[in-house]
């Protein structure tokens, strides 16, 4: 455990559990739970229905595969900011690895997140040709992270900015991003 700092941003690591406070909210992450968090608290209320939200998996079927906690690291602990790292497993896809690097900032009830989704299997790129399907793939339709609300809240609105410096968008209750290729002059292949 950590002692609160000056500004009020504190994190307490026991056992499977990470909580992180920040002065204005309280995040939970817990081993086993839906990834990344167990629980958000803000003012005193729950702002989160764990059992609906999480990073969710769809591969090709249509199958919708949790991803559950299977390790936790603080990976730094300032006055500032926290760092927490969240491990994953996929259910019923074990070689895909999932890693959420998740940062909290002192009075502020939000967090910043990075998503790492990995297939441990190798595949075998013959005569460098990468084709799509190799054995050791696991093609998937989806991968979404959704906090969904508890009963009775009214959804806040969002604010984003798709770019460093961009002005901030207000989207209403809320959004979807969506990325349909890798881009570049390759972007159907």
């Amino acid at each position: 455990p950590h002692a609160p700092s000056s500004s009020g941003l504190a994190v307490d690591a026991r056992g499977d559990t990470v909580t992180v406070d920040t002065g204005v909210a309280t995040f939970h992450l817990k081993v086993g739970a839906s990834l990344p968090f167990a629980d958000v608290v803000v003012g005193g209320t729950p702002r989160l229905a764990p059992q609906a939200s999480g990073l969710v998996l769809t591969d090709v079927s249509g199958t919708a595969r949790r991803c559950a906690v299977t390790h936790l690291a603080v990976e730094e602990a300032g006055p500032l900011r926290i760092a927490v790292r969240a491990d994953g497993r996929v259910e019923g896809a074990e070689p895909l690895q999932v890693t959420i690097r998740a940062e909290f900032f002192a009075r502020l009830a939000t967090a910043r997140m990075s998503v790492t989704l990995r297939n441990a299997r190798r595949a075998s790129h013959p005569g460098g040709i990468w084709v799509l399907g190799d054995p050791g793939s696991f093609l998937f339709r989806e991968c979404a992270l959704s906090f969904v609300l508890p009963g009775g809240h009214d959804a806040p609105d969002t604010v984003l900015s798709l770019d460093v410096g961009q002005e901030p968008l207000v989207t209403g209750a809320g959004f979807e991003l969506t990325q349909s290729s890798s881009g570049g002059p390759a972007w159907n292949s």
